[in-house]
């Protein structure tokens, strides 16, 4: 579990490691740096929850303030505590209009700096809170970026969302591919036509072709009528193929040739259909390297390749958790009808200490047992139930009905053992000694479409909006 992090400015070494050494001792993760292109230079590399600066730095064409400016630019949601010899009214003006939350004058009492941590902590909590409160909760089509890797992102959204150019999301299992692909889809001419989902891993080989394209009555067993595929669904608007990495071969084949003609041949016909849809492919696989071992057709590669964005993983974006946290939160808790709408420093702690190997998908399956635990309005530390901890049931449980209550206990084992497993779904089939279909059927999903394909598998392999 990750520790609070804290950067400690001060041209003078003594003060800056003393400070370090206190907080230390008050159970926080600890730097300190004399000079501004080192903590410039560390700021860039890292994740700080809070930045102790001193505000007149020998040697700096700077002041702590202009530092907590200058870092603010790139880490919008970064804060700070300004430490002062010669506190002026001006002086902490400026300072608090820079960001910082609180303002000390030196010489500083030692339980005073740790109390003022404390204080800033949270009220920076407080502050996240508030701004993503008044933003408001939004729908599948938006997506939370407080960090810079995610602004960039959806930089890269925005340049592609109007034109119909076919994009391939790459990142780790949980990352928020999906939702991606409704923000594009959402900000794109299509709009107004479905979005369909494809997960491409959890259809069977054998009905692979038959989902995505159709199939004519009779084409095999049990096709007892004739069955419309993903890519008529979409007609007009977006098809998301989902874990595309893990197509096979065969079907490889059928997608390039679709894309290419922009036609269709059900399974059993030779009637060709046109279809007008816009891709976007995922995969949590490098598919660069998944074409050089001969896994994957290079010119579909190619074709889907055309703009790619890259997810990057949960924990290398802290920034995210606290506005993700308070989405899922209130999200569940309406879902579940309860008042639940804080989440306590404490808790907030462990949310942005963990290293999530199950991405965003872990973090909503966590605060969705979290704001079942949860007795009051807020979410507390002793709520919050990582991987394996879970270790006992809330009394809330068991005044579920006996159908909700094995849903969600069949729902939490699968969550458990993919976050045990980093996230990998086939690692956690073979643990669970289940089909990837069943796993894929207890993770939480868009809305699942009623008319699929020949079978029920089909069925929770598909949603659109």
């Amino acid at each position: 579990m990750r520790k609070t992090s804290l950067l400690i400015l001060d041209d003078n070494s003594d003060v800056a490691e003393a400070a370090a050494a206190e907080l230390a001792k008050a159970g926080y993760e600890t730097v300190a740096s004399t000079s501004v292109p080192k903590a410039q230079k560390l700021v860039a590399e890292r994740f700080f929850d809070l930045l102790v600066l001193d505000e007149q730095i020998d040697g700096s064409k700077l002041t702590g303030t202009e530092f907590l400016l200058e870092c603010r630019r790139r880490h919008p949601g970064l804060s700070a505590i300004i430490v002062t010899g010669h506190a002026t009214i001006k002086g902490a003006v400026r300072a608090m209009q820079a960001g910082a939350l609180d303002l000390l004058q030196k010489p500083i009492d030692r339980s005073e700096l740790v109390s003022a941590v404390q204080r800033a902590l949270q009220k920076s909590l407080l502050d996240r809170e508030v701004r993503f409160l008044k933003a408001g909760v939004g729908g599948p089509g938006d997506v939370t970026a407080a960090s810079e890797a995610m602004k960039q992102v959806l930089e890269l959204k925005a340049r592609v969302a109007p034109t119909n150019v076919t994009v391939l999301l790459e990142g780790e299992s949980g990352t928020g591919k999906e939702r991606l692909a409704h923000s594009i889809h959402a900000s794109s001419l299509r709009r107004s036509a479905p979005f369909v989902a494809a997960n491409c891993a959890a259809i069977p080989e054998q009905l692979l072709e038959s989902a995505l394209f159709g199939h004519a009555k009779g084409a095999f067993t049990g096709a007892l009528s004739a069955g419309v595929g993903f890519f008529e669904s979409a007609r007009g608007g977006t098809l998301f193929l989902d874990e595309v990495g893990d197509m096979p071969l065969q079907a490889q084949t059928r997608l390039l040739r679709v894309l290419q003609e922009k036609k269709v041949t059900r399974v059993g016909e030779t009637k060709e259909v046109p279809v007008d849809v816009r891709i976007i492919a995922a995969t949590n696989k490098d598919l660069s390297e998944e074409t050089r071992a001969g896994r994957f057709r290079e010119d579909l590669f190619y074709r889907l390749n055309v703009a790619r964005i890259f997810i990057p993983s949960l924990r290398s974006r802290r920034e995210d958790i606290p506005p993700l946290a308070f989405q899922l939160a209130k999200t569940h808790a309406e879902q579940m009808g309860k008042h639940v709408h804080s989440i306590s420093h404490e808790a907030m702690e462990r949310l942005v200490s963990y290293d999530w190997p199950g991405n965003v998908r872990e973090l909503s399956n966590v605060l969705e047992m979290a704001v079942l635990y949860a007795d009051g309005e807020e979410i507390g530390a002793d709520c919050l139930k990582f991987g394996k901890d879970v270790d006992r049931a809330p009394e809330s449980l068991f005044q579920l009905p006996w159908r909700k209550a094995r849903a969600m206990f069949g729902k939490r084992y699968f969550q458990c053992l993919l976050a045990a497993n980093g996230g990998d779904v086939s690692k956690t089939a073979r643990s669970a000694r289940v089909n990837r279909s069943v796993i894929y059927k207890h993770l939480p999903t868009s809305a699942r479409a009623d008319s699929a394909g020949p079978t029920d598998e089909l069925k929770d392999a598909r949603h659109t909006s």
